[in-house]
């Protein structure tokens, strides 16, 4: 499966969602982040929102800025789990800013 999805939050969302290590480099990451604002739209949401653990997620965050992500808290200490380094980006994407 190339894609694990933690803990569903009942919100819409997922508590994580990750690219198995054997799946990486074959651009699935960026094909679900680009269905997320078509989903969203549709939901009537008019932002996406999430987080991005530094370092450790990079390539996600520049995934994310190509869909036009801006940074809204940069946080220590925010993750319930002990890998390091323990800050993240929180992020929203405007959907009124992007094409469709």
């Amino acid at each position: 499966m190339p894609l694990v999805i933690e803990r569903l939050d009942g919100r819409g969302g997922a508590r994580r969602v990750t690219v198995a290590e054997r799946s990486r480099g074959l651009a699935i990451g960026r094909r679900c982040k680009g269905e997320q604002p078509t989903m969203a739209r549709a939901l009537g949401y008019g932002f996406c929102a999430g987080r991005n653990r530094v370092g450790l997620a990079a390539a996600m965050w520049h995934i994310n800025r190509a869909f036009e992500a801006y940074e809204v808290q940069h946080l220590r200490d925010s993750c319930d789990d002990e890998l390091e380094p323990r800050v993240c980006i929180y992020h929203h994407i405007d959907l009124g800013r992007l094409p469709g």
